[in-house]
């Protein structure tokens, strides 16, 4: 006669539970609850070593044609095809390296890894040493490399046989972007750029480390990620850009990404930040397993960003009810310049 009562009040618990576990079940990855405050954008996905990463700490994210996206970790390079991380590189010497840029090219089906140390090497289909280098970029098939004497190198993807094409001078690169005439150079000291039609090299900017390019593929502007300091580039000018508001003074910039012509994500060592020309706001653990982030990549078809994480892993960030209109982190509603902020597959 006693038992009948005590399970009628055990119901409204066992039906919580219920409900918890299905609003926390994500299939592949690890829900993170905090984001389910309507408050916030999105919600997040994780996946790390126990979804088969080889490591929790994701350095660089690049897509290929064929939907997959190629991770480089602190302990090896997989595919991830939405479903499974996959390790696809046979010659296993190349876990001696630690990739700074994977660079991917369709044309050759090869992956070119630039090591931290400016080092080039092919890691797929076979395993070689290409160049001893100080930066190297990936452009129409085309590789280049420039070498600690400043002098230009390039070479098809297919032949990988390196001509010199200009001596620049500029000695000690960090990173490296062409786009002819152009030749864009970072340093520990600033930006230079060197003109192939005249021949002559001139600073852009003279105020620190240059660890990165980056073009915004929906109005070509050229970036210049330096460690404190973003900068738009022309050939003639690097203007400071996007002056980010964080709170700790040893944050530094590590990636970009834009998801429309005017809108951004920036990931530093202290959060992600989200911009636009006239608004901007910055995610922390309060929503995100780690703020300590490295890579970002934006899947346009998808809607998707994906951000890769120092110690948590691979980061999916999915949009959860506004489209037209953007969530605050009041939780009202602003206009947005498009309907991206972030969204991804099941």
């Amino acid at each position: 006669m006693l038992i009948l009562p005590m399970v009628f009040r055990l119901i409204p618990t066992i039906l919580c539970m219920l409900i918890c576990a299905t609003s926390f079940a994500q299939k592949g990855g690890r829900f993170v609850e905090a984001s389910q405050d309507i408050s916030y954008h999105f919600t997040v996905t994780s996946y790390s070593t126990n979804q088969g990463l080889p490591e929790s700490q994701v350095v660089d994210i690049v897509p290929t044609n064929g939907g997959s996206l190629l991770l480089a970790t602190a302990d090896g390079i997989v595919s991830y095809d939405g479903h499974e991380f996959i390790e696809f590189i046979e010659d296993q010497r190349y876990k001696n390296h630690y990739p700074n840029d994977l660079l991917w090219d369709e044309y050759s089906q090869r992956l070119f890894v630039n090591e931290f140390g400016g080092n080039l090497y092919i890691f797929h289909p076979y395993y070689k040493k290409l160049q001893s280098c100080s930066a190297s970029t990936l452009v129409n098939h085309t590789l280049y490399c420039l070498n600690e004497a400043g002098d230009l190198l390039k070479a098809d993807t297919k032949e990988l046989v390196f001509k010199q094409t200009a001596k620049t001078g500029v000695k000690k690169a960090i990173s490296l972007h062409v786009a002819y005439p152009f030749v864009y150079i970072g340093t520990d000291t600033g930006i230079s750029v060197y003109n192939m039609t005249t021949k002559k090299v001139s600073q852009l900017s003279n105020e620190g480390t240059i660890t990165r390019f980056y073009t915004n593929p929906y109005n070509h502007q050229l970036f210049a990620l330096g460690i404190k300091q973003i900068y738009a580039l022309t050939s003639k000018s690097a203007t400071p850009s996007f002056e980010l508001t964080v709170p700790e003074s040893d944050a530094i910039i590590k990636d970009m990404v834009a998801v429309s012509s005017e809108e951004y994500y920036v990931s530093t060592t202290h959060g992600l930040h989200y911009i636009t020309p006239d608004y901007q706001e910055l995610f922390r653990t309060e929503v995100l397993p780690s703020d300590n982030l490295i890579a970002l990549y934006f899947n346009e078809k998808e809607g998707c960003l994906f951000a890769g994480s120092i110690e948590k892993g691979l980061l999916r960030l999915l949009l959860k009810t506004c489209y037209s209109d953007e969530c605050t982190s009041e939780g009202g509603l602003r206009q947005s310049s498009s309907t991206s902020i972030i969204t991804t597959y099941s």
